[in-house]
């Protein structure tokens, strides 16, 4: 039985220049790779997050988007020293001024100093808000609802294998709830493998509400549910209050328990997102001790 025990927020209710628009975390051994809407943070795990974040001081990189037309970045993962992040956008149809969506796109950057690799785009899908790789480089998105049937907007799960600078579309996956129905999530926003049979999904949006809201655990084996958080109770408690404009964001999986994040333990982080529309936003960082991995 996987259990998970609530450690609390750090840094809690942080306001800074990457808190804006905050989308999504990931990691290599010592860095953490934060996701805005509009750029990507790379920053030491010895720096204490509650600190201002500077491009260039302390070791922190910052690195905007470098594709044209596109202005989304999500979720992130790390594989084999690249950071692949999701990308949206729009492009502007003159006349009528209308914006219709472009095809979501991976990018591809160098680990140790944010380099721009590569993009590769995802065809089949209509959104990209995040992205999950694991060990054997299969690389797991979807849009926005993730549904048993395919529509626009909707689906299972996208699996590709990372081939070079491409992406080889493999399958589709439908992910099932305990007792084996398939699962509907509503506004899909982070996910991360634990290991490569269990994947961490979160969803939810700022305004609203759907059942499906909140952190949920599969394994992939099975392709059931083994748990899901609760909000406002319980050891796995992701608190959030869209009434008070709190968002679910992307989530990373990461022994820290002994090691030289300050303020920080436990091996699941998932970010809680405060849009604030008269100041920046601000970030609460939750983290869990999971045990039964």
């Amino acid at each position: 039985m996987v259990q998970h025990t609530y450690l609390g927020n750090y840094p809690k209710e942080r306001q800074d220049d990457w808190t804006s628009e905050c989308q999504g975390v990931t990691h290599d051994a010592s860095h953490w790779f934060i996701t805005q809407k509009g750029a990507v943070w790379r920053v030491p795990l010895e720096k204490d997050l509650r600190d201002h974040l500077a491009d260039g001081v302390d070791g922190v990189r910052r690195r905007p988007i470098p594709i044209s037309g596109y202005d989304h970045f999500g979720d992130p993962d790390v594989h084999d020293g690249t950071l692949y992040i999701p990308l949206e956008g729009k492009r502007w149809i003159v006349p009528p001024f209308l914006s219709r969506p472009r095809t979501p796109r991976i990018a591809a950057f160098r680990t140790s100093d944010l380099h721009f690799l590569w993009s590769a785009p995802l065809p089949k899908q209509q959104q990209a808000g995040w992205c999950a790789i694991d060990s054997k480089g299969v690389l797991l998105s979807s849009n926005s609802w993730l549904t048993p049937g395919v529509e626009k907007g909707k689906g299972p799960l996208f699996r590709y294998r990372i081939e070079g600078t491409t992406l080889e579309f493999l399958d589709r996956v439908v992910l099932r709830d305990e007792q084996g129905t398939p699962v509907v999530l509503n506004s899909m926003q982070g996910g991360s493998f634990a290991n490569d049979h269990h994947l961490y999904i979160s969803c939810g949006y700022v305004d609203g509400s759907h059942p499906s809201w909140g952190i949920h655990l599969f394994d992939l084996r099975t392709q059931r549910r083994i748990v899901r958080s609760t909000n406002g109770s319980g050891s796995f408690n992701y608190e959030f209050h869209t009434e008070d404009d709190e968002e679910p964001e992307g989530l990373t999986y990461w022994n820290l328990d002994g090691r030289k994040a300050p303020g920080i333990q436990g091996q699941l982080h998932a970010i809680l997102l405060d849009n604030d529309t008269l100041s920046s936003d601000d970030v609460y960082l939750k983290h869990y001790r999971v045990e039964g991995l």
